[in-house]
């Protein structure tokens, strides 16, 4: 599978009567959006499902872990990282119920056990 990236650097030969340059960019990086959007949908997607998980099993609460990527930590990654424990049915203080908060977020959830003692 094509990554968002790849799409929007592939080049083209152009030749006399070849493709109009400009064009052809304009709609690899509108298709390149437009994965990344979807992969958004997705990964929240997959999120709320393991969530449903985490309730199903008696998970209790959870926290947010920061993501690696370059643009993170953004102020409301760093936020919702700094909020500790959350019970399962706590919004994050962005008010996202699961990640990602923005395109790109490759911030996570993990869930917070009961020490035992």
């Amino acid at each position: 599978m094509l990554s968002p990236d790849e799409i929007a650097a592939r080049e083209f030969v152009v030749s006399l009567r070849g493709y109009d340059r400009d064009e052809v960019h304009a709609f690899l990086n509108r298709v390149a959006e437009d994965l990344r959007a979807a992969r958004a949908r997705r990964d929240a997607q997959l999120q709320l499902g393991v969530l449903s998980a985490w309730r199903c099993g008696g998970v209790a609460a959870r926290r947010r872990v920061l993501g690696r990527e370059p643009r993170c930590p953004q102020a409301r990654c760093r936020h919702n990282d700094h909020s500790g424990a959350l019970t399962l049915s706590e919004p994050f203080p962005s008010g996202h119920e699961v990640p990602p908060v923005r395109l790109g977020c490759t911030c996570a959830t993990v869930p917070v056990m009961e020490p035992t003692g």
